[in-house]
């Protein structure tokens, strides 16, 4: 154990308001507030403080606080230091700024791995407002960690240990998840107990996230992380949406036998007609709606915007403006996006939603090529999808499209717009003379 030397000085701010100036290893300086105003002198020029303590019998600040009371908090910062120093000692780890003042914030103990993780989601939660989707990838993430090491520190990320946890990934995915929803239906694409290469990733980033949070709070000064460039390969996911005549399929389908299904199937095609994705629908209010359009301030962004209503949108709004509703009453009752998700798929296998779709597998070099029936991989967000690849095929101006979906670059719509050429070139196949 190699002793740290430092130097104690107080200092005043405002000539009255008494602070603790730390130095160490030449350059490193921390000033911590002590909490107390101290007189150097009363009104006839006798010395009440003595350069590190008041002296005995003085009283100080406009609440004449006693001598003893303020020397007993300069002991406790004093000993707070000490100890703070001694736990880098032991380790035999020179401290930054910022590595000291959260070991002292946190009276004295070194802030854990874990406990600053759950610090992170709690004020991503509660601060930041992360979305649900956000909150869940963060504490799966989290989970994930704590099962491929307990005792995980943050000295112990390194380059080594990230490649350890890539393949550790390729064969554990969070206990007890994966197979439940394979069964029932929620993640049809997915390995038992084991993550693709882009989740894989995703968790490598999201780590990263973390860290360079964990560093600005100064409970770190691992830089290993962020330099590190490994990636697994990955396939390109097929954007999977609705062509008109199938959208027309499902927003025509009798349900009289399923009438449980109806919302639900209005609630997508109204996705499907406005761009609205599941939080922002679930969030409706008639308070948003208008003769021809509907003005939302986005979930996912904050962004206020107005979406034009179209004959098939109004259609469905005026189906539910006979219930009796306040303005402040959601516009359609909120269901689960899992529920909507598991009902969604039976209603396009009911419509005949059936065409193959290739699917490519990647867990580390492991390949699996799968073919699934398109009704399979349907969800609340193809809503969305099917609009803009719809409006691009129809010859709707991308900047018009962005202006009712939010998106704020074209890079965003590049995957669509790609898509949508091919429709059109398979539309204008149909005008070819057969041979």
């Amino acid at each position: 154990m190699t002793p740290i030397k430092r130097n104690l000085n107080y200092i005043f701010r405002d000539s009255s308001l008494l602070r603790l100036r730390v130095r160490w290893n030449s350059t490193e300086v921390l000033v911590l507030p002590v909490g107390y105003h101290v007189d150097k002198t009363d009104v006839n020029g006798k010395i009440k403080w003595d350069g590190s303590r008041c002296r005995l019998n003085t009283t100080h600040g406009l609440n004449k606080i006693p001598a003893a009371t303020i020397n007993q908090a300069l002991e406790n910062i004093e000993k707070l230091v000490d100890d703070a120093f001694l736990i880098f000692e032991k380790q035999d780890i020179m401290p930054t700024k910022n590595q000291l003042k959260a070991v002292i914030k946190n009276g004295g103990g070194v802030v854990s791995f874990f406990g600053a993780f759950d610090e992170f989601i709690k004020e991503g939660k509660e601060l930041l407002q992360w979305s649900v989707s956000t909150q869940r990838k963060l504490s799966t993430l989290r989970t994930l960690l704590f099962q491929f090491s307990q005792k995980l520190k943050f000295s112990d990320i390194t380059h080594d240990m990230l490649k350890q946890f890539m393949a550790y990934q390729t064969e554990h995915a969070v206990a007890g998840k994966s197979q439940k929803e394979i069964e029932s239906g929620k993640k049809i694409i997915k390995y038992k107990g084991k993550y693709q290469n882009c989740t894989i990733n995703r968790n490598v980033k999201n780590l990263k996230w973390f860290m360079t949070w964990a560093a600005n709070k100064g409970y770190h000064d691992n830089k290993a992380i962020f330099d590190y460039k490994v990636k697994y390969k990955t396939s390109k996911r097929p954007v999977v949406f609705l062509k008109w005549d199938e959208l027309m399929r499902i927003m025509d389908l009798d349900l009289k036998l399923r009438p449980e299904f109806e919302k639900v199937r209005d609630m997508f095609c109204f996705c499907c007609f406005t761009s609205l994705r599941y939080s922002d629908l679930a969030n409706l209010r008639w308070s948003n709606v208008s003769e021809d359009s509907i003005t939302i301030t986005t979930i996912k962004t904050t962004d206020t915007i107005t979406i034009d209503l179209n004959d098939y949108s109004k259609e469905i709004i005026d189906k539910y403006k006979g219930i009796e509703h306040s303005q402040e009453d959601y516009v359609f009752s909120k269901k689960s996006s899992q529920k909507m998700n598991k009902n969604l798929k039976e209603i396009g296998k009911m419509a005949g939603i059936d065409s193959p779709v290739q699917l490519i597998q990647l867990i580390g070099s492991e390949r699996k090529d799968i073919i699934v029936p398109k009704y399979e991989l349907l969800s609340t967000h193809c809503g969305r999808r099917t609009f803009i690849c719809n409006a691009l095929s129809l010859g709707i101006p991308p900047n018009v499209i962005m202006k009712w979906t939010g998106h704020s670059d074209y890079k965003a719509m590049q995957p669509y717009i790609e898509i949508a050429d091919e429709v059109r070139k398979e539309s204008m196949a149909k005008f070819n003379f057969k041979k």
